[in-house]
């Protein structure tokens, strides 16, 4: 197996991680029920990975990983600060922000990745 065969399945399971994450961050400890699920937070935490997924079929090599990993490594950043070194109960917004962010720039990959290779051909 080459390199290139194996980016994909990795990329796949960058984006797994990357929803665990959202999840991670979206399930935080409640004073009285245990744990309590934030919908928004997961939700917000999702986008990106959805719109890097509309981008998967139209990417090749490392411009297919790449990005993955580093969208990956930000939000791990993200949520060990937010939710486990310093959690605040969100009060700073920065769980949503950051998240959006990643959204805008995956959506400027996924315009690149059409403009590149358009719909309907192999490119």
């Amino acid at each position: 197996m080459d390199t290139q065969s194996l980016l994909r399945p990795f990329t796949y399971l960058l984006l797994a991680a990357g929803c665990l994450l959202a999840f991670l961050a979206a399930l935080v400890p409640h004073f009285d029920a245990g744990h309590h699920l934030m919908v928004s937070v997961l939700l917000t935490g999702l986008l990106p990975y959805l719109v890097f997924g509309l981008a998967l079929p139209y990417l090749r090599g490392w411009a297919l990983m790449l990005p993955a990993l580093l969208m990956v490594a930000v939000h791990a950043w993200l949520v060990l600060w937010q939710r486990f070194v310093a959690y605040q109960e969100y009060s700073d917004g920065m769980i949503y922000f950051v998240p959006l962010g990643l959204t805008v720039a995956a959506t400027a990959l996924l315009a690149w990745a059409l403009h590149r290779s358009p719909c309907g051909t192999d490119g």
